[in-house]
């Protein structure tokens, strides 16, 4: 940037000398302050501008993903919430059906007891009769 500074300065001041001090300076004035090559030509606007097109078009699509993805998580949480509401039935229902297992192996047992010594006493009167 300061060789550019240099080589500007020198321009002017060889112009100055062939055309007067006011003629060079208007003269300098007409080229851009940092060299052509800073300077955009219509085709890379137009370029920039297909860029901007094409961007914008990846932007939408990308909302429209976001959209879908927002729905998708929503179907997602509504999912869930039915879930919890299952599983929360299901350990209901399990907990009965537990209390309802324990009472009937209690059952069992008390009946399982009692035939048992309704045998031993059946055995034992049998055994007095001989």
């Amino acid at each position: 940037m300061n060789s550019e500074k240099k080589r500007r300065g020198e321009l002017q001041r060889r112009l100055a000398e062939h055309l007067g001090g006011k003629l060079a300076e208007d003269l300098m004035g007409e080229f851009p302050p940092d060299g052509w090559e800073s300077l955009a030509r219509q085709d890379d606007l137009i370029e920039v501008k297909f860029a901007v097109i094409a961007l914008q078009s990846e932007l939408e699509d990308v909302k429209s993903d976001v959209a879908g993805l927002k729905s998708d998580v929503a179907v997602l949480k509504s999912d869930v919430a039915v879930l919890k509401s299952d599983v929360a039935e299901l350990r209901r229902d399990f907990s009965r059906m537990h209390g309802t297992l324990r009472f009937m192996i209690g059952s069992f047992i008390t009946v399982s007891a009692a035939v048992i010594a309704i045998l031993v006493q059946v055995s034992f009167s049998v055994a007095s009769l001989r």
